[in-house]
């Protein structure tokens, strides 16, 4: 299996308990999200299939609409800037600090 395979299954089955919490990398390619989360070069994003706008899982990755200050924004994360999915009650599922590959960016 795949480490994208193992986060998206990982991310699934979390997400059918509750409240999933997603760190990233903010400078991977195809990652978006508000603008002012891009100063930091991590992030964590919370989704939870009880939100107004439940996530969409796919095997690029994870999307959705959340609020940020109010105001709803599509966020969209692939799975290879995933660095660790986390359940709500703060166990940690999955996790790799480091990615396997630098973005072209970073090279």
């Amino acid at each position: 299996m795949s480490d994208n395979e193992d986060k998206q299954l990982t991310f699934e089955a979390t997400l059918a308990k509750g409240t999933v919490f997603v760190q990233f990398w903010t400078y991977w390619p195809g990652v978006k999200v508000p603008e002012s989360l891009m100063g930091s070069e991590v992030e964590i994003l919370k989704f939870s299939k009880r939100f107004l706008h439940p996530p969409v899982v796919s095997d690029k990755g994870v999307s959705g609409i959340l609020s940020f200050k109010g105001k709803n924004r599509h966020v969209t994360v692939p799975w290879e800037a995933v660095t660790a999915i986390q359940s709500g009650d703060r166990r940690k599922t999955w996790a790799n600090v480091e990615p396997k590959m630098a973005p072209m960016a970073f090279a």
